[in-house]
């Protein structure tokens, strides 16, 4: 995994995938692995939103986490905070191993020309660039999103996850239709983001040329949004279903009573919820990602949604 490198460089284990692939379960359960937790580790967790919701789902332990939440890290517009996050990862943590978990939607490139600038040469090296997909939902929207190709494209291997979901033949296809985009990386077909460790250290790093992103994808846009208490569960539902063509992603935490917290999030228009114990420094909100509708439009039947009279009076 770590060949021709400089030695005493730190490798970079990078995660992709597209918006609800199974990235944060993945990065979870590599933090149970031995050959992962018992090395000095850094995480650095790229969110399009500005909640860093993702940073919290990730599993307590010991190591030092950083949070890059202004767009992706494939993008001008991040390069220099990422440069700055990496510069103070060497100088004060001096990990054996960084884990990188990119926003769903970034549209990949190599790492390795950013590694190049004067500050960080020869001191990190990206040893994998593993990509993970959905199965349940791969074939929907593969043909209308650039960066779910980008990402199999730039991949040194391919994680198939939810393969409980889907019958043999479509895993077949989706095996298949992914060789025809990306016939160098092996594949490996999981339930849950469950890899084995000895899988990622068979995977070899190939270093590509191409250049960042100059701007996130035109139809697409992150909006995060804070409350301060409780808001109308029935307002919340018909924002979803008045808007459901429109949401990429939502994520966040949400109080509809003043029993418990609820974590929401929606992947590819199905609502998934969890409530949770309620915890004084849980910071209540959620970060939605829209596409194809006009920005000021959305935030307006957000905002709609929050100012709406509550369901009951307590």
């Amino acid at each position: 995994m770590d060949k021709g490198h400089v030695m005493n460089s730190i490798p970079i284990i990078l995660i992709t995938g597209y918006l609800g692939a199974g990235k944060t379960t993945l990065m979870n359960h590599l933090l149970t692995l031995p050959e992962v937790f018992e090395k000095k580790l850094a995480l650095i967790i790229n969110e399009f939103g500005k909640l860093g919701i993702d940073g919290s789902l990730v599993k307590p332990g010991d190591y030092s986490k950083f949070e890059l939440n202004k767009g992706s890290l494939f993008c001008i517009c991040l390069k220099t905070d990422f440069i700055k996050t990496l510069e103070k990862v060497f100088n004060d943590i001096k990990p054996d191993l960084v884990i990188i978990e990119a926003t769903g939607i970034a549209e990949t490139s190599d790492l390795e020309d950013l590694l190049k600038v004067p500050v960080l040469e020869d001191k990190f090296h990206v040893s994998a660039n593993i990509c993970i997909i959905d199965s349940l939902n791969f074939v929907k929207v593969l043909p209308y999103l650039k960066a779910v190709k980008s990402q199999i494209q730039w991949a040194d291997a391919i994680i198939i996850n939810k393969t409980d979901l889907i019958p043999d033949t479509e895993l077949c296809n989706i095996q298949d239709l992914v060789k025809s985009m990306n016939d160098e990386a092996p594949q490996l077909p999981v339930t849950m983001g469950k890899i084995p460790f000895d899988f990622i250290s068979s995977i070899n790093h190939r270093q590509l040329s191409g250049s960042l992103i100059k701007s996130a994808p035109e139809s697409v846009f992150s909006l995060s949004f804070q409350t301060d208490g409780i808001i109308s569960r029935t307002a919340f539902m018909n924002f979803l279903k008045q808007n459901q063509k429109n949401i990429l992603r939502l994520k966040g935490y949400l109080r509809f009573d003043k029993k418990a917290i609820t974590f929401v999030e929606i992947v590819h228009e199905k609502l998934f919820e969890n409530r949770v114990e309620s915890q004084s420094n849980q910071n209540l909100g959620f970060t939605v990602i829209g596409w194809q509708v006009a920005k000021e439009q959305f935030q307006n039947h957000v905002q709609d949604m929050l100012l709406s009279p509550l369901d009951f009076r307590k």
